[in-house]
């Protein structure tokens, strides 16, 4: 199988540490992530093995997909991260592949197509709510 795929996702990141603080040692942070994902695919499966015909198929779509994975990220400024992040996609359609139609003892027909994403990222931190100095040193005007 070969073939292009598009995605335009929406995630909730969770930072295991306050990577931005420039006051502390560390600025990077192991995170996890969770989403909603729409896709367009065009991809192509063929074969080579003989009798399998039926397996050479190509074609398009569109579908909805549920982004989950994990990285690391480093501050390099107060806005600007670099990342490294792996993931899955778990997708609502068996035709990504073409092979949904096929004979069971070929395919499993009973769950659907997952495609994994692996990659570097730059990003931009639009917006932080900063707490002021005089509420930090002073606890109780927290109240």
């Amino acid at each position: 199988m070969k073939g292009s795929l598009l995605e335009v996702s929406g995630a909730l990141e969770y930072n295991f540490f306050d990577f931005h603080n420039r006051k502390e040692k560390i600025h990077f942070t192991p995170y996890v992530m969770v989403g909603v994902a729409g896709f367009y695919a065009n991809t192509t499966t063929q074969s080579s093995a003989a009798g399998a015909e039926a397996f050479n198929k190509s074609g398009n779509m569109l579908g909805i997909a549920i982004p989950a994975g994990f990285g690391l990220k480093l501050a390099l400024s107060r806005h600007w991260n670099l990342g490294l992040e792996a993931g899955a996609r778990k997708t609502f359609t068996d035709e990504l592949d073409h092979a949904s139609t096929q004979t069971p003892v070929l395919v499993n027909s009973h769950d659907q197509d997952w495609y994994f994403y692996n990659g570097v990222s730059i990003s931009y931190t639009f917006y932080k709510i900063h707490c002021p100095d005089s509420y930090k040193e002073n606890k109780q005007l927290l109240r």
